[in-house]
């Protein structure tokens, strides 16, 4: 029995034992469940918090790695970024407290757009600066150049200056002898002036009385003239075949036929009659003859030209017509100059104005002069009874007299040149008539040769 009970004894020792550690165990692994979970939410929250500051995924880069490690070593990441932050943020605006906003109103006032990189903009402004500078230094060259030219511009100055008061010096030297020279000469002048009217005055004492005597005996002349013509006239007769006596108003030839839808007409005048080509000539009424019309003028109907020639016959373009004018066959044709059996012989005198220009020219006498004898005349070099025509140029004006006291040698020049034109074509009218020589100024000239503009 005692045996027996001595074992259930030890049995519920054991379990006892048994409990107690279960007990134990239990208790210990709620305590280490219970710190596990706290843990794990630590864990849980420092990761979060570590989240903050840097990624999972940013912890694997080499250059993060290195930081941390420089972490581990001294200090922290915040610091060491803050401190790198207000360092840098000193370098760029000087101070180190500076916000973000700060700067970036600092970059917009310089015209400087977000993101764009300091050092750049630094480097930019730094090329520019030393453009600048190499322009100034270049500039400051530029003006000691200049500064240099205008000192050798001044010195030049002065020395014209000096050469032209010198040149003043001289010409008032010698302008005052000159002065005194002209005044001399003004004296001698005056003197000259005085026996020269004297010597005029006689002269023309004595040019009046010879003129007057002159006249009468160009009247007496002119009569004796009329006298021997009127004579000739009984002698020679009327009858066909009679010389004319005024030349200019015989026909050259006829016009044979027309070809008016070419404008051409046929003349009874060729090679054989010594015919020119660019020879022209007016056209008038068998009937009537040339003649001056009711106006006084002795242009014809109309005015040809001859462009083709043959043996006896020559073809000639009309290159003007009057108003409702018809040309027709049995139309004479005549030029002045023009004649198929006779020379006629022509004086010319004066300036003419061939195309209306107000001014006469000698030039365009030298092309009545061509015409001439282009169109087989012959210039007579004066003007004697042999003369068939004078021809005239526009009429010259009489000067007015000279000033009182005028010395200008070229303006005397002048005067009595226009004063010796204008007594010859008044002596040459006088003599012509006398002599009963065709007078033929400009206009009837060219009426009578058919002249017109090219």
């Amino acid at each position: 029995m005692a045996r027996a009970r001595s074992g259930v004894s030890g049995y519920a020792v054991g379990l006892v034992v048994f409990v107690i550690l279960f007990v134990i165990t239990l208790l210990l692994s709620i305590v280490f469940y219970t710190q596990l979970n706290g843990s794990r939410t630590a864990e849980q929250s420092a990761k979060g918090k570590l989240a903050t500051f840097v990624r999972p995924n940013e912890q694997t880069i080499p250059e993060v790695a290195a930081r941390v490690q420089e972490v581990r070593n001294a200090g922290s990441v915040v610091r060491q970024l803050l401190d790198e932050n207000a360092e840098l943020k000193a370098l760029t605006t000087g101070d180190g407290q500076a916000t973000i906003d700060t700067i970036k109103n600092q970059m917009a006032s310089r015209e400087m757009a977000d993101g764009q990189n300091f050092i750049a903009e630094i480097d930019r402004q730094l090329a520019e600066l030393t453009a600048a500078q190499a322009s100034i230094q270049r500039l400051e060259q530029d003006l000691e150049e200049a500064r240099n030219s205008v000192t050798a511009a001044q010195e030049a100055r002065n020395q014209a200056l000096a050469t032209f008061t010198q040149a003043e010096a001289e010409l008032r030297a010698t302008f005052d002898g000159l002065e005194s020279d002209f005044q001399a000469y003004q004296s001698e002048v005056a003197q000259m002036r005085q026996l020269l009217e004297r010597q005029m005055a006689d002269l023309r004492g004595g040019y009046e009385q010879t003129l007057s005597e002159q006249r009468g005996e160009v009247d007496r002349l002119t009569q004796e003239n009329q006298d021997l013509w009127r004579k000739l006239r009984d002698i020679i007769g009327g009858g066909e075949g009679s010389p004319e006596l005024e030349p200019w108003r015989q026909p050259d030839g006829k016009i044979l036929a027309l070809v008016p839808e070419k404008n051409l007409v046929y003349i009874n005048l060729g090679m054989a009659d010594h015919l020119l080509l660019g020879l022209t000539f007016e056209v008038y009424d068998d009937d009537v003859g040339v003649v001056a019309d009711e106006f006084g003028r002795l242009r014809g109907k109309a005015t040809v030209e001859v462009v083709n020639i043959d043996e006896h016959a020559a073809v000639a373009r009309v290159v003007a017509i009057e108003r409702n004018a018809i040309v027709k066959e049995g139309d004479i044709v005549a030029n002045v100059v023009y004649d198929p059996k006779e020379t006629y012989k022509f004086y010319v005198f004066g300036d003419f104005d061939l195309d209306g220009t107000g001014q006469p020219r000698t030039a365009d006498r030298k092309r009545v002069e061509s015409m001439i004898i282009g169109w087989r005349g012959v210039l007579a070099d004066e003007l004697d009874f042999d003369t068939d025509f004078l021809v005239l140029g526009v009429p010259p004006e009489l000067p007015p007299p000279l000033a009182e006291g005028e010395i200008d040698p070229v303006k005397i020049a002048q005067d009595s040149a226009a004063r010796r034109v204008f007594g010859t074509y008044q002596t040459l009218t006088v003599e012509a008539k006398a002599l009963s020589i065709p007078i033929l100024n400009q206009h009837r000239f060219l009426s009578l040769v058919g002249y017109y503009k090219r």
